[in-house]
C-alpha cells in the first residue's frame, strides 16, 4: 500500500497514482479485446462470441448482436458484457 493513500477515499487514491476506476479499465480491456477478436489479431474464431449484423442499408459491417441469456453464469460472461442490448431479431 502506498503510504500517502492509507486515510483516502478510493477516488482520492485514483487521483494520486493516476489511474481510472476497476470497471473503467475493465470495460477498456473488455472493448479493445473485441477489437482484436474482429480484426483477426487473435487466434479466435468471433463466432464463438458474436453474430455480425449483415444488412446492405446502413452503418457499418461491425454492428454485433448477441443472444438472450437465461443463466446468471451467461449473464456475466464476456460476449454478454460487450455486447449490445438489442437481440437478434
Amino acid at each position: 500500500m502506498i503510504e500517502e493513500c492509507a486515510s483516502k477515499s478510493y477516488n482520492e487514491r485514483l487521483e494520486v497514482v493516476g489511474l481510472t476506476t476497476l470497471e473503467s479499465r475493465r470495460s477498456r480491456a473488455d472493448l479493445i479485446e473485441v477489437f482484436k477478436i474482429l480484426k483477426g489479431f487473435e487466434e479466435i474464431d468471433e463466432n464463438l462470441f458474436f453474430k455480425r449484423h449483415v444488412s446492405n442499408t446502413r452503418g457499418h459491417s461491425l454492428k454485433l448482436y448477441k443472444g438472450r441469456v437465461n443463466k446468471d453464469v451467461l449473464k456475466y460472461s464476456f460476449a454478454n458484457r460487450v455486447g449490445p442490448s438489442r437481440t437478434m431479431e
